[in-house]
């Protein structure tokens, strides 16, 4: 009976090491099916333990490893012993070259017969080392017959200019260099070239990300861990990009991401532009080049479809408590995705998938608008000085306005001369006042003039901060939703994407803050009580007591023990810290909540309500409630969520004076955001300050 030799194990190893991602280790076995099979375990380092983890890939372990690299350089003479040199059968060549269509292994053969090539990064580490001893191992015939164990030696060359790895018997005669040399070669040499396809490089890939959680291609990390392996399982790990023009359309849409304010390169731009390059037709990458293209193709659609529906940061991370649910799309986001590869355009796909409503374009042109401003050169600082009042003179009068017809505040065909602070200058500094939250009195004091002198960069990332919170809300078009704006001191009542409605309000005062968070609007209280909250009882009722102990009855409220039983006000010791007791105050004009109240409960016990301080909704800037949301016109807004029908029932129930709850039909979103910045119709940008800076 013929011999049937067994293969070097270190050859094994080193073959292994080579298929480390790129190649399907799965399948590692039937590249040995023409020797016998390697069933020793190898105690050697690898991936921070030992290459006995390669061995057990190499005999079906389908879990896909890498090489660490620091790890390479632990590999110690006698960490990898080996079996005595492979001399194939005469057919074993023909069953070899059968299996170089599944090109699993390597890179290339050494320049020498005989010697197997490593990666360079592995080269310097066992080049360092003079010699490595190869420990011969037993070698059997087909039989399982023992033979005669032979020892050999390897020497290694410094930066793997010379021969690695040399087994004696392998180059002992020729012929059987030949033999081991002509079915590796076409194994480890031409990988690309013979067979694996594209599909076997993707899985591959994805078995990484699933296993290892992290993946990168061409360096750029892929950030899509759940979906993107998803996409591919669903079409058994073909490409999913198979014509220039699909490749075309993403790179058009990524490029334009710019336009709505993000980044381009967080969709990989610039390697997808190099890998684009000239190609001309993706048959003609290697079938691991293609895997590694495609994948990034997907991660990078999948990332800027995310982007644009949700936007990039996650509102949760800024404040836990904002919830919204951040499901892409309607259906199955795999299906939304493919769909989107498959579409004949992506940029008109994207349109029908996230459609805007006009306040979201708006905020685009106003970017656009203020990027030329920047590009342009920006605006020139105004020089500070005395207070610039209407009807003055002063030298800095022609810097105003070259600042104020930068922006559009001053006609630019309007001509300033001198330094008189006349009436057409003095109209344009009232419109540059009310478009930044100033009272509009024309006198350029130093809130002006910061305001003026705010660098256009500034503005810009303003902007793109806006459009951010604006991709938030602006996703749903078939939505009805509240949004109060509770910087620019707005309620609006937003229906598929447009605002039909909106009323001034009053917000928290900067040491008591409105908080940011959404919650969903259940029902509204007519004629309600007020129960004072612990803090408002604690910094602002029990003071009022101890100075007037007749407070309590001028504004309606009655005193409680936690009982629920009432209780005289006059035998309460109010001097003491604290006193236990819960203070609530009858339904009336003078009442803090007003006539009506909006509840969406949450835990900062913050709410929309009617105010009898209406005097203070004609001030510019409306920080003066202790954290809930006062609003001007109560009655339209619960005319607007309940219809108009309700609003007569409504003016009935408040005449009455009892107290009555009325629920919504189905809840009402509501959102409480920070949105420092507005455009109008008109083009013009309202930059309002930071009331809780």
């Amino acid at each position: 009976m013929r011999e049937r030799p067994r293969l070097d194990r270190a050859v094994v190893e080193i073959m292994v090491l080579h298929a480390r991602r790129r190649f399907d280790l799965d399948e590692l076995r039937l590249v040995f099916a023409s020797v016998e099979d390697v069933d020793a375990h190898v105690d050697a380092v690898v991936v921070e333990r030992r290459l006995e983890d390669r061995v057990a890939a190499a005999r079906g372990d389908q879990r896909p490893r890498r090489v660490d690299r620091r790890a390479q350089a632990a590999l110690e003479p006698d960490d990898v012993p080996a079996a005595a040199a492979v001399e194939l059968p005469r057919d074993g060549a023909d069953d070899v070259a059968r299996c170089e269509q599944r090109r699993l292994l390597g890179r290339r053969l050494g320049d020498e017969l005989g010697a197997i090539g490593l990666e360079p990064e592995l080269a310097p580490a066992l080049g360092e080392r003079q010699e490595l001893a190869l420990r011969q191992g037993d070698r059997r015939t087909h039989g399982g017959a023992a033979c005669a164990r032979q020892r050999c030696r390897t020497t290694a060359a410094a930066a793997g200019r010379r021969t690695l790895l040399r087994s004696r018997r392998m180059v002992r005669t020729p012929l059987n260099a030949l033999r081991l040399a002509a079915p590796l070669s076409c194994l480890l040499w031409l990988p690309n070239a013979c067979g694996q396809n594209a599909s076997d490089a993707i899985r591959t890939l994805v078995e990484e990300l699933r296993a290892t959680g992290s993946l990168a291609v061409h360096a750029q990390p892929i950030a899509s861990r759940g979906l993107l392996p998803r996409i591919y399982e669903n079409r058994e790990f073909a490409p999913a990009w198979t014509m220039l023009r699909q490749i075309d359309g993403l790179l058009e849409i990524v490029d334009e991401s710019y336009l709505e304010g993000l980044d381009p390169n967080d969709y990989h731009a610039a390697t997808l532009r190099s890998l684009r390059g000239t190609l001309t037709d993706l048959a003609t990458l290697a079938p691991t080049d293609r895997a590694e293209l495609d994948i990034l193709l997907t991660d990078s659609i999948i990332r800027l479809g995310y982007h644009l529906r949700f936007g990039k940061v996650d509102p949760n991370a800024l404040d836990p408590n904002w919830t919204s649910t951040r499901e892409l799309f309607r259906e199955d986001p795999a299906d939304t995705i493919q769909a989107a590869i498959d579409s004949p355009s992506l940029r008109d796909f994207a349109a029908r998938a996230i459609p805007r409503g006009f306040l979201y374009e708006r905020f685009k042109a106003a970017l656009a608008k203020y990027r030329t401003i920047e590009a342009n050169g920006g605006w020139s600082q105004v020089p500070a000085g005395a207070t610039l009042k209407p009807g003055g003179t002063d030298q800095r009068v022609p810097a105003l306005a070259a600042r104020l017809a930068v922006t559009g505040d001053l006609p630019a065909s309007t001509v300033v001369a001198g330094t008189s602070y006349g009436e057409t200058l003095t109209t344009a500094v009232r419109q540059f006042q009310a478009r930044h939250g100033l009272a509009p009195d024309g006198a350029v004091g130093a809130a002006t003039l910061a305001a003026l002198n705010v660098p256009v960069a500034a503005r810009v990332e303003q902007l793109r901060a806006n459009l951010e919170r604006a991709r938030w809300v602006f996703y749903d078009p078939e939505s009805e939703f509240l949004v109060v704006n509770i910087a620019g001191f707005q309620l609006y009542l937003l229906r598929r994407g447009e605002v039909v409605w909106r009323t001034r309000v009053q917000v928290g005062r900067p040491y008591r803050q409105t908080p940011i968070f959404r919650a969903e609007m259940t029902y509204l209280v007519v004629n309600p009580t007020w129960t004072v909250p612990p803090t408002i009882y604690r910094n602002d009722i029990l003071p009022a007591v101890r100075r007037d102990p007749a407070y309590l009855a001028s504004h309606n409220i009655d005193v409680f023990d936690f009982g629920g039983a009432r209780v005289d006000p006059a035998t309460v010791d109010w001097s003491r810290r604290n006193p236990p007791y819960r203070l609530v105050q009858r339904p009336g004009p003078d009442n803090a909540l007003g006539r009506v109240k909006f509840m969406f409960p949450n835990e900062h016990a913050v709410y929309l309500h009617d105010t009898p301080s209406r005097d203070l909704f004609e001030r510019d800037s409306r920080a003066f409630s202790s954290g809930s949301i006062r609003v001007e016109n109560p009655f339209e807004l619960a005319e607007q969520i309940l219809g108009a029908r309700a609003r007569g029932r409504l003016d009935v129930l408040a005449t009455s004076g009892r107290t009555e709850t009325v629920f919504l039909e189905k809840p009402m979103p509501i959102m409480l955001l920070y949105w420092t910045a507005e455009p109008d119709a008109e083009g013009r940008v309202s930059f309002l300050p930071d009331v809780y800076d």
